[in-house]
């Protein structure tokens, strides 16, 4: 069982190809994301990408961590489908095939219409339920996050304390405190453990059989 994750830049027609490239590689590199475990990414058509997660409960950390680091440096950000399932992974490079891969490209394809900014599909029907009220709650705070606030989420999902994201960012710890909580972390990370709570429960009893 991994995380696949496919997305692409919204408005990506008015970012130069050089710096488009450039902030995907540095987002789909989850630099500083150690509990990811990361399988490998690639980006196609110049837009759009792909990336594999090898810890499926940490699917949702990464998907804002990518929306984070992109939300730094592309004025609109990008839109991201994330399935949790099985899947099968080509030694030598990234390629792959399964559930998990197939479900998070045909999600990629509804989102759009939707104007959507994330969706995830898992393989348990009552888990989706709870997850589609989580999404729509997300896509809230992304719409409203400054470049600043995602800088201090993308600093919490590094696991960095308030000090260590202050001193990079060459401000006071009460200036990031306040930027996350205008960002309303306290609910990210709640959403974020029961992502990974829900996820552990219904993988378990799978993996003990």
């Amino acid at each position: 069982m991994i995380a696949v994750l496919t997305g692409d830049v919204i408005g990506s027609s008015r970012v130069p190809a050089r710096r488009l490239t450039r902030s995907l590689e540095s987002a789909l590199s989850l630099r500083g994301m150690r509990s990811s475990k990361a399988l490998g990414h690639q980006i196609f058509r110049g837009d759009s990408f792909q990336l594999a997660i090898g810890r499926p409960e940490a699917g949702l950390a990464a998907t804002l961590y990518v929306t984070c680091a992109l939300k730094l440096d592309l004025p609109d950000g990008a839109r991201i489908a994330v399935a949790v399932g099985e899947a099968r992974l080509a030694r030598g490079g990234f390629r792959g095939d399964g559930p998990a891969f197939r479900e998070s490209g045909r999600l990629l394809d509804r989102i759009k219409p939707m104007r959507r900014r994330i969706l995830v599909h898992t393989p348990w029907p009552e888990v989706n339920e709870e997850l589609a009220v989580t999404c729509r709650f997300l896509d809230g705070l992304i719409e409203q996050w400054t470049p600043s606030q995602a800088g201090a989420i993308l600093g919490l999902l590094r696991g960095r304390k308030q000090e260590a994201i202050a001193k990079t960012e060459g401000i006071s710890q009460s200036a990031v405190a306040q930027r996350l909580r205008r960002a309303n972390a306290a609910a990210i990370k709640a959403a974020l453990a029961r992502f990974s709570d829900l996820v552990n429960t219904n993988i378990r009893p799978k993996l003990n059989k």
